[in-house]
């Protein structure tokens, strides 16, 4: 069987994605991001797909199945509806969302007009937070789970419970549906705070440490209760849900014309557009511009609203046990499934034995969940071989050579073996130096794991202001994780294993003078832990780095220039080497610098 995932919708959803599966086999899984260079690239993804294609060594007449990540139809009567009983009405603004919903009716037709499929070829509509749930379980190794997911919405819900085993997936029960979404509002107060709609709640998360909790504060706003069917309950006039339809809509409409960043900047439009509500503006004040200064209160906000949402996500798992007593295992999926703070709260509350975070966890990780729960149907498979790094290769896929001939007045570069191309990394990281790692296939999800990474050493005291200056130019507060040895994990941090980069850890008071480039102010990190079976070539990288300096990991964070997408093509990588301060750039077997640098 081959089969086809495609997450994307214009203007609603975001991190749009293809995914392919042949015979039980993930192909490839990749976003459209990467490929059209707008970052959480929404429509169609057409470069994606044919990305999964060509890696496949297929066509689209061999295609069995298509999903789609979205049953459109059950979200455009729920947009309609709500607007109608809330406003009499749907304005005209707003409406631009329910046309471009009403675009995926004719997903189908879309599709074939970029692409020829056979006549057989079957098309299916499949529930958002369905395929969330699949894109947990069925790459977890689990052979039973219960499966959360959780996000700003989907067609309807926002917060559901599945449960995986042998039979497949099966919906349990819907804790939350819209407007009542804990990622709505944990993005609206990430709005609020200045800090952006699309990567807002990252940044919230990272501001968060600098703050202190009042946990009172939205104690009325999200009500905890101790009731299997509503554990949460969110005070819904802290919001303006037209506002927030007028915000969203207003700004996707900008972002299909080009105009949208221009168009937020303008403070007549930003005053308010954090979509709370007047009520909320008296508790949380006025909202603060992008690029104003962050006070006190700010950070005492973010931290406020950050152990608000892990205390009601807790709540929620708390009752899951009640749903189903039989289960052990939990998988989270969706949006709040990327915070890491939270994260960890579940882990360590006991409540279940393991915890299985998605790399994908965003929505696109769609595309790899419709896929699976397609093929899981007819094959009746539940465990699935998953290996984060499903994208191109930078080698195989590329031609690195020809690149960096296209550049070849303006760079110096060498071909090496591995053993030499190592050795060099590790002694420009003892160095201090910045370096791009571009190696072998690009990680599936958000997070950079080693395969398209801008690297550095933990223990210089200004990496952070550097990396800040001279390549990443995002805010002070926002913290750098870090890539350790798994075996050396224990010595450093508070927990054993983190393969995705997805759970936060404490690193350990004696330590942490040692590597001042990964610890946030609050003493926390966001650790990737890596073993030679996942990654050879960044294992050994770090383990050469180690014997250099006799600390086990590096400073790791996305290949990117700010408001850009991960790189993908060799070209790309040269570019910011030659336009930001980077050092070195080590490219598949290439190791390139600037003409003149040393």
């Amino acid at each position: 069987m081959i089969i086809l995932g495609v997450s994307g919708a214009e203007a609603i959803f975001h991190d749009s994605s293809a995914t392919l599966v042949i015979d039980g086999q993930i192909v490839a899984s990749v976003e459209e991001e990467r490929f059209n260079r707008k970052k959480h690239s929404d429509g169609l993804p057409v470069h994606a797909i044919a990305y999964c294609l060509r890696k496949g060594g297929v066509s689209c007449t061999d295609i069995d199945d298509v999903g789609f990540f979205l049953e459109p139809d059950v979200l455009l009567k729920r947009m309609q509806g709500d607007m109608l009983q809330r406003h009499g009405r749907v304005p005209r603004t707003i409406a631009y969302l329910a046309e471009q919903t009403a675009k995926s009716f004719r997903m189908e037709e879309r599709l074939r007009e970029h692409f020829v499929f056979g006549p057989h070829t079957r098309f299916h509509y499949l529930s958002h937070h369905l395929t969330h749930a699949s894109s947990a379980f069925h790459v977890s190794g689990f052979e039973r789970a219960a499966i959360l997911t959780m996000d700003g919405f989907g067609e309807r819900e926002s917060c559901a419970l599945y449960v995986g085993g042998p039979d497949g997936l099966a919906k349990v029960h819907e804790f939350m549906a819209f407007p009542q979404s804990l990622g709505l509002l944990y993005n609206a107060m990430a709005a609020h705070l200045g800090l952006g709609w699309d990567s807002g709640p990252g940044k919230l998360m990272g501001l968060a440490g600098y703050g202190t909790p009042d946990l009172q504060l939205f104690d009325d706003v999200i009500v905890l209760r101790d009731d299997a069917r509503q554990p949460v309950e969110i005070d819904a006039s802290f919001l303006d849900f037209f506002r927030l339809a007028l915000i969203w809509s207003t700004l996707q409409k900008h972002a299909a014309e080009g105009t949208a960043r221009t168009f937020a900047r303008s403070s007549s439009f930003v005053r308010g557009a954090s979509g709370l509500s007047d009520k909320a503006m008296q508790r949380f004040g006025e909202p603060r511009l992008p690029g104003d200064p962050l006070t006190e209160r700010h950070c005492d906000i973010a931290a406020s609203i950050q152990s608000a949402l892990s205390r009601a996500v807790l709540q929620i798992v708390r009752q899951v046990p009640k749903w189903l007593p039989d289960e052990t295992d939990l998988c989270l999926a969706g949006g709040v499934a990327l915070n890491v703070t939270t994260n960890r709260c579940l882990a360590e509350s006991g409540l279940f034995k393991r915890l299985f975070v998605t790399p994908p966890a965003n929505d696109g990780g769609t595309s790899l969940g419709c896929a699976l729960y397609l093929d899981s149907l007819q094959s009746r498979r539940s465990t699935y071989a998953f290996d984060v790094y499903a994208g191109p290769h930078i080698e195989d896929d590329f031609d690195i050579g020809a690149a960096c001939q296209l550049f070849a007045d303006r760079i110096t570069y060498a071909k090496l073996d591995e053993a030499e191309l190592v050795r060099r990394a590790a002694d420009c990281l003892v160095a201090n130096k910045l370096i791009g790692w571009v190696q072998g296939r690009m990680e599936c999800g958000p997070r950079a794991l080693g395969g398209r990474s801008i690297l550095a050493n933990p223990m210089d005291p200004g990496v952070k202001d550097a990396l800040n200056t001279r390549v990443k130019k995002r805010e002070g507060f926002r913290p750098y994780a870090p890539s350790v040895l798994r075996e050396a994990s224990a010595d450093w941090f508070d927990l054993d294993d983190s393969p995705f980069m997805l759970l936060e850890a404490t690193v350990h008071p004696h330590q942490r003078h040692r590597v001042p480039g990964i610890v946030h102010v609050d003493g926390t990190s966001r650790p990737q832990t890596v073993t030679e079976s996942a990654n050879p070539r960044y294992y050994r990288l770090i383990r050469a780095f180690y014997e250099r300096s006799g600390v086990p990991m590096v400073l790791n964070t996305s290949f990117n220039r700010h408001g850009e997408p991960i790189v993908n093509r060799p070209e790309e990588a040269i570019a910011v080497l030659l336009e930001t301060g980077l050092d070195d750039l080590f490219l598949g077997p290439y190791h390139i610098r600037r003409q003149g640098d040393r």
